[in-house]
């Protein structure tokens, strides 16, 4: 078979702009709301080391099907230092990604007091930064909410302050800082920014002040 340039030069004309739209693609992400790993500092100019923590909600994974019928799922809590932080997804619409996070102690959750006001270890703090790197010591200034302080929460969190069946959590979207404390350390501040939310999953950055 014979090949024309009539017919050769209108198939690269194509094949260009293929290979051109592939790397634009590429070089363009279309989720504009995280930040690519290479642009993520791995050190606080202040508070020092930045740490990675993961977390999903089984709710959202999509099921695993095995030999004898679906898979269990099984949670990631994040982990802040030895403690573990529950999260779960609230709002899974792109550019909308946001969660919940606990006041409970996860261990506790299949508990008979999972519910109650024992398990609820962790205090939060709102924090108007939204990249984890921009924290200074004056936002550690922030008044903390443990889950039975109603008011100051309100006051605090607005209508990101949620409680129903005793079960008390904060809202916070991809994107946002957050200060937490344990009940066990109330010396150290976790300051915890969303990184990055994928439906059920969550990938997380912290620091710790006060160690």
């Amino acid at each position: 078979m014979i090949w024309r340039p009539r017919i050769v030069v209108p198939i690269l004309v194509v094949l260009a702009a293929i290979v051109g739209l592939l790397i634009w693609l590429f070089v363009h992400p279309t989720d504009q709301g995280s930040r690519s790993p290479a642009a993520v500092p791995s050190g606080h100019p202040v508070f020092g080391e930045i740490h990675d923590a993961n977390a999903t909600d089984i709710s959202e994974l999509p099921a695993v099907q095995g030999p004898t019928g679906p898979l269990p799922k099984t949670p990631v809590f994040l982990v802040l230092g030895n403690h573990l932080l529950e999260w779960s997804a609230a709002d899974v619409r792109p550019k909308m990604h946001a969660g919940y996070l606990y006041f409970r102690d996860p261990k506790t959750v299949w508990k008979s007091m999972g519910n109650s006001k024992e398990s609820n270890v962790w205090t939060f703090a709102a924090c108007t930064k939204s990249q984890l790197v921009d924290v200074t010591s004056n936002d550690l200034l922030a008044v903390f909410c443990a889950a039975g302080d109603l008011d100051k929460g309100r006051s605090s969190f607005g209508t990101n302050w949620t409680h129903g069946a005793g079960n008390y959590a904060i809202r916070i979207r991809e994107g946002e800082v957050i200060l937490a404390r344990h009940m066990g350390e109330p010396s150290k501040i976790y300051a915890v920014e969303m990184t990055r939310q994928n439906r059920g999953r969550l990938q997380a950055r912290y620091a710790v002040i006060g160690e």
